[in-house]
Formats: C-alpha cells, structure tokens, sequence
C-alpha cells in the first residue's frame, strides 16, 4: 500500500504542477485575477483580494514549487498544507470562475497534509527522514472515500429529468464537434446525447464499486481512462479528466 499512496502523491504532484503552469501560461492569472476592477467574492471571504502583480506571479510560483515538493516527496505533508492556502487562497479571489475540480484540488491538498504519502519513492526516504514502511490502512481509506464522495455526488446530480430525459447539456456542448471530419454527423445525433446522457449516469453510479472490488478493478480502471479521456476530447474540462486518471492509482 506504501507504493500506491507514493505513486498517487508523484501522479497528484505532476498534474498540480501542469495545472498551475497552464493557468500562468494561458494569461489567466491577468485576466482572471489581475485585471478586472472588481471581483465578485464569496461570503465570509470578502476580504481575500488579487496582491500587487509581482506578488501575484510569485504566489504562482510559490505554488508550483510545492507542486514540486510533493511530486519528489520533500517535507510532503507540510508543502501539501501549505499548496493547500496558496491554491485556495487563489481560487477564492474570484467567485465567477469556480471550478469543482480545482475546489476538489483543495480537498486533496487538505488531506495529503495529514496523509502519509512519503514512504516510498521520495526524498523523504532516500535521506532518511522518513522510514520506507508500510501505510497504515487509513490513508487509503480517506483518499479513496474523497475520490467515492466525487462520483457520487455526480451521479446524484444526474438522476434528474434535465440529464437522463431531455439529456441536457449535452446537445448543446456536443454542437461545438458539429465540423469534426467522419464522426461530427454522429456526435450531434440526438441519440448520441442521450446514450452518453446514460452511460456518464451509469459510470458515476457504479464506477467507485467496481474499483472497490478487487477483480473488477483492473477492468474498471481501463473504463476511467477512457471515460475521462473521451470527456477531456470532447468537453473543455481543463486537468480534471487527468486527476480522475490518477486518483484510482
């Protein structure tokens, strides 16, 4: 169990980090934090505002060097803590450009402050700072319910007349494939919605148990890979297809 919870915190550190260069390399740190005049905020937390530019980027900054740290396994726990007041502080500036995926970042980055993930493949071990010994049992089962209460919650906000009867939004996201080459006719076929409609309630409901059950596992491992990927291809979904990827590990 050491090397599971040792290849999830180097997979978690790895998208972290592209995550945070995308959103420096994509502008969006200016024209999200920076440049508006005004932002809306959320309650109890009117008082988190952008910094000065040079202390916004090197917020970023900051962030992507404990991206790094936990990637190689360096004072995980506390460079987790730490990432997890710089990136939420960041994502609480500005209320119209919420993300679940980036509040379940935080989750992750909350519990990877308490969970030992550092006993294998680290710094950590290699100088001696911290014993390459088995995980105890817990820190398995509160990354995996973390990961259970995301699929749940998704397919309990799909079992609505919107998704599985008028199979809404996708007709209107699958618009945009309308000009892909060969499939795009297929894409924007009303049945098409309505059989991804299902299948994505389907795969929320059931996924977590089929990873839970040691013999499906594997199988339902292969099924997130390509579910994700096929939403990632379809949908602008940013890293959260990735991350999906990586919890199961």
């Amino acid at each position: 169990e050491v090397v599971g919870l040792a290849v999830y915190r180097i997979a978690f550190g790895a998208v972290l980090l592209f995550s945070i260069v995308r959103f420096v390399a994509r502008g969006w740190v200016g024209e999200l934090l920076l440049d508006p005049a005004s932002h809306f905020t959320y309650l109890g937390f009117e008082w988190v505002r952008p910094w000065p530019p040079w202390a916004m980027y090197g917020h970023f900054a900051a962030m992507a060097l404990l991206a790094i740290a936990i990637l190689l396994g360096f004072r995980t726990r506390l460079a987790a803590g730490l990432a997890f007041v710089l990136f939420t502080y960041a994502e609480l500036i500005e209320k119209a450009s919420y993300l679940n995926h980036y509040y379940f970042i935080s989750l992750l980055l909350l519990l990877l402050s308490v969970v030992p993930t550092d006993g294998a493949f680290s710094l950590a071990v290699r100088r001696g700072r911290a014993p390459a010994t088995a995980a105890p049992r817990w820190a398995y089962v509160v990354l995996r319910a973390q990961v259970a209460l995301v699929y749940l919650y998704a397919s309990a906000a799909e079992l609505d007349a919107e998704w599985l009867v008028r199979a809404e939004p996708l007709p209107t996201w699958l618009q945009a494939h309308a000009d892909v080459p060969l499939v795009g006719p297929l894409l924007v076929a009303p049945w098409f919605a309505y059989g991804l409609s299902w299948a994505g309630a389907a795969y929320d409901l059931s996924i977590v148990f089929w990873l839970a059950f040691r013999p499906t596992r594997a199988v339902a491992f292969l099924a997130v890979i390509a579910f994700h990927v096929t939403t990632w291809l379809l949908f602008p979904m940013g890293v959260f297809p990735w991350l999906m990827i990586v919890t199961p590990t």
